[in-house]
């Protein structure tokens, strides 16, 4: 088992000839995920390029020293400066989190945060650790989707996530009074992101989360740049309902994500069809294919459909995902299905 302790040993020698200390100085954590290894070297400040240049080759005889080590797979450090530097990334982990997958659209109204929840709750019931955070700021819906109204404690300055059905759970809507409206400029939703992501004690039971899924808002907006430039995202999943005017919010989210260099996991359709429970007539209401036709020209990863099915709004209204409400059903079973492509 790779400790953190000989991560640091094996750096102490590598010295910063600028500040005269070893280059541990300036790490202040180590996340191992697996095999993996991830840290940050963290500055005061960077202002000119050759100072970028220096630490960049201080990361890089880092890197070689730690893939050293027995055991070691994928190393990750980026270089952090209280300065602001487009060339310097500032990127780093979560503490207690070992994977990010983001559920986007793009487009309102095509069940993300349906899909999200579901995801979640299939993650958890598969045996892996989860975490679900609703960053939709102004519009959260976690609370109602998974039937919460308390706050969480205040612990050490960290809050503490609520959990349900073995997830541990942030939304802004777990703060606010739910019938008031955030009426906040970008700068204020990027603070209260920052304070659902960092300020929270994601392993306050010892049990590092091996995956948390992030609900983000429609569009391409604050929140999206906050995480892809703070944060070490594995993944995107996108969600589309099958009609071209979803679609063609989806493809900008999907060149966003290019843009920001986070990998695609693929795309899932949802309201797909609806099929009459007697007859068993299925009537594809917004079309067909539309999504699988784009998931092929984009070259990504058809997840699946989901159909459009009164039991899963109903069962999101009750506080409880369909994957749990309907356990055994056909739709709670397409999405495990989806989860075991997608993670």
């Amino acid at each position: 088992m790779i400790t953190e302790k000989q991560i640091i040993g094996s750096l102490v020698n590598i010295i910063d000839p600028e500040a005269g200390k070893p280059v541990t100085d300036f790490i202040p954590r180590v996340v191992i995920r697996d095999n993996s290894v991830f840290f940050t070297l963290e500055y005061s400040a960077l202002k000119t390029t050759e100072q970028i240049k220096a630490k960049e080759h201080l990361r890089d005889l880092c890197e070689g020293e730690v893939k050293k080590i027995k055991g070691v797979g994928e190393v990750k450090i980026t270089v952090s400066s209280t300065k602001e530097d487009p060339k310097v990334s500032k990127k780093s982990p979560i503490m207690g989190v070992k994977k990010i997958i983001l559920v986007a659209s793009g487009k309102g109204g095509v069940g993300k945060s349906t899909v999200a929840c579901n995801l979640a709750v299939a993650l958890s019931k598969s045996g892996k650790r989860t975490a679900l955070v609703d960053a939709d700021i102004y519009g959260p819906s976690m609370p109602k989707m998974f039937g919460i109204a308390e706050k969480p404690e205040l612990i050490n300055n960290l809050m503490i996530p609520l959990e349900k059905f073995g997830i541990k759970l942030m939304s802004m809507g777990f703060l606010v009074n739910p019938d008031a409206a955030a009426v906040w400029r970008g700068p204020m939703v990027t603070k209260a992101l920052f304070q659902l992501m960092r300020m929270t004690n994601w392993a306050f039971d010892d049990r590092e989360v091996d995956v948390m899924v992030i609900d983000t808002p429609p569009g391409t907006g604050d929140v999206h740049l906050s995480l892809a430039e703070n944060y070490i995202i594995d993944g995107v999943v996108l969600v589309s309902t099958p009609q071209e005017v979803a679609l063609a919010d989806v493809r900008k989210a999907y060149d966003m994500f290019n843009k920001l260099h986070i990998p695609v996991l693929g795309v899932v359709e949802n309201m797909s069809y609806f099929e009459d429970e007697k007859s068993k007539n299925i009537t594809y209401i917004f079309g067909r294919n539309g999504v699988k036709n784009f998931a092929r020209k984009a070259g990504i990863n058809f997840l699946g459909e989901i159909p459009l099915n009164p039991k899963i709004a109903s069962s999101s209204d009750h506080g409880t995902p369909i994957v749990l409400s309907e356990e055994n059903g056909g739709t709670a079973s397409l999405f495990r299905e989806i989860t075991k492509r997608v993670c």
